[in-house]
């Protein structure tokens, strides 16, 4: 996402919650984070093949008459320490100490103001967890 200062991180992605599926969207280094999560519970758990991810997200409920979506504040993870661990080395290796993003970051941007039309028609970048 660019902004008039600099550019941040954004995810969407989809959380069952019982029978709902809920989007969600994540910003600057949550984005990072969920984004690392999610990444490595797919990859590893495509070998292990069992369910080994589940999330404890706090976030604003943003809604008008058409839509209504989560944007996270937080995200607590419930999952096996090697998902915990190959996401951490993920995270570290995607914000270094430069704060600068790798070329493994999604390159696709989501550009100031937000328009219902960009959100409903599914541009931007989307996760699904």
């Amino acid at each position: 996402m660019k902004t008039p200062i600099s550019a941040s991180p954004v995810v969407n992605f989809k959380v069952h919650a019982g029978v709902q599926l809920h989007p969600v969207w994540a910003l600057d280094r949550l984005a990072v984070v969920i984004y690392c999560y999610c990444d490595k519970a797919r990859e590893i758990g495509h070998v292990c093949g069992e369910d080994i991810i589940q999330l404890n997200l706090m976030g604003n409920l943003v809604s008008n008459e058409a839509t209504s979506i989560v944007v996270a504040t937080s995200a607590h993870w419930h999952t096996s320490k090697e998902v915990r661990e190959a996401a951490e080395v993920m995270i570290a290796e995607l914000t270094g100490k430069s704060g600068r993003f790798s070329a493994r970051w999604p390159q696709e941007e989501l550009v100031f103001p937000i328009q219902y039309s960009d959100v409903s028609s599914g541009n931007g970048h989307k996760r699904e967890a």
